[in-house]
């Protein structure tokens, strides 16, 4: 699995080397993430309200009841992720 993924990742960095097929190029290196790193939460629960009523908008419960398991990620930080399994 991780040597797929590297092959991918190269094809990709590969990829920005090359010309548009459609419309004028673009220079990828001069657009830059400004996305902070988000830290993880154990429990939805405890977010704000105004952000639970976000996620319940979603489609995430925030109790997390009826769930298979949750994943929550905003911009390029993963929030939350839980998996329940039934014993």
């Amino acid at each position: 699995m991780k040597e797929r993924i590297k092959e991918i990742r190269e094809k990709a960095k590969q990829a920005t080397k090359k010309p548009a097929t459609y419309g004028t190029d673009i220079d990828i290196e001069a657009f830059e993430a400004k996305a902070k790193e988000l830290p993880s939460l154990e429990d939805l629960t405890y977010l704000p309200d105004k952000d639970k009523e976000n996620i319940l908008k979603a489609g995430i419960d925030p109790t997390e009841e009826q769930r298979g398991g949750s994943f929550l990620q905003i911009d390029h930080s993963v929030v939350h992720y839980r998996e329940r399994r039934k014993e």
